[in-house]
């Protein structure tokens, strides 16, 4: 429970930070004038974000925990020798529970990004207003805009304390995919940000990138990964573009070519830039060879 109060502690003025980011970037929010009313008023709203999310998440665990003693259990008591004495349906259980605990993780995540996010920031923006503060907040799609920047900030975060030498590497991979799209606007014609201010645009650029990752959208199948991994890209940014709509330096595409070659630059440039890595432990032997992984170290790590 510690833990969990410190987490919420940390997200506090990282949210606010992120409120920020959606106050310039997104027309439709305003928190009023005067740096100390405006700080105030984002603070209120990041105490209410990082209460919410906090309490679901903790909530979300708690939910999923049976299932995952549940699955561990099954593959605690797995076994390999008595495939023979017992029905497919059976044999494969296991995998079944893995798959339907998986499902429910990403039906979950999707929920908190895309309901909860907005909920929470509506209702810490009404807190601020109740208080007094001149904070505006106009529309279903500024409201939606702006909670998701603050969303994409909070799941850019690491989820663990990172290492000194880890630091550099986190810091990469929050670039990639900003570098991705300003690439993809240089190059490709019909792919244009809306013109301003060089550090606004910059600002706006690292934003789309972030909101590019809220939803993992990666399917390994044999000889048709790259394809998959430029259509996902696609779709994302087809999305991204769709969302800044409703901000101060929009995304245009013009067309279905501009957005496949932008889709092909953002997945060449997320790709390369991942390297260099730093050197990985040895592993210790696995205990079954039907496994990659100890299923069992990752069913019991809590998630949320």
């Amino acid at each position: 429970m510690a833990g969990r109060a410190a987490a919420v502690l940390i997200l506090v003025p990282v949210a606010a930070l992120a409120a920020w980011l959606a106050d310039d970037l997104v027309p439709g929010y305003r928190t009023g004038e005067g740096p100390l009313l405006r700080g105030l008023g984002f603070m209120i709203t990041g105490v209410v974000f990082a209460i919410m999310i906090g309490f679901i998440t903790w909530l979300a665990g708690r939910a999923l925990r049976p299932l995952e003693r549940h699955a561990a259990r099954l593959l605690r008591d797995e076994d390999d020798t008595a495939f023979g004495a017992e029905t497919d349906w059976e044999f494969f259980r296991p995998i079944r529970v893995l798959w339907l605990l998986s499902g429910l993780r990403y039906a979950l995540e999707l929920v908190i990004t895309f309901v909860v996010a907005p909920l929470a920031f509506w209702l810490g923006t009404t807190a601020a207003r109740t208080v007094g503060l001149p904070v505006q907040l106009d529309g279903f799609w500024p409201t939606v805009l702006a909670a998701l920047i603050v969303e994409a900030v909070r799941k850019a975060l690491p989820q663990r304390r990172p290492a000194p030498r880890r630091i550099a590497l986190w810091l990469v991979r929050l670039l990639l995919p900003a570098v991705g799209i300003a690439l993809a606007v240089l190059i490709v014609p019909g792919f244009d940000l809306a013109p301003g201010p060089w550090f606004r645009q910059a600002l706006a650029v690292l934003v789309l990138g972030l909101l590019s990752q809220l939803i993992t959208l990666w399917v390994q199948v044999p000889f048709v990964t790259v394809l998959l991994r430029v259509a996902g890209n696609a779709v994302k940014l087809w999305a991204v573009s769709w969302l800044s709509g409703w901000s101060n330096l929009p995304l245009h595409v013009d067309g279905f070519w501009p957005l496949v070659l932008a889709a092909m630059i953002f997945s060449v440039a997320t790709w390369f830039l991942q390297f260099p890595r730093p050197k990985q432990q040895p592993q210790p032997p696995q205990l079954d060879p039907f496994w990659p992984h100890d299923p069992l170290r990752d069913l019991t790590t809590p998630r949320y």
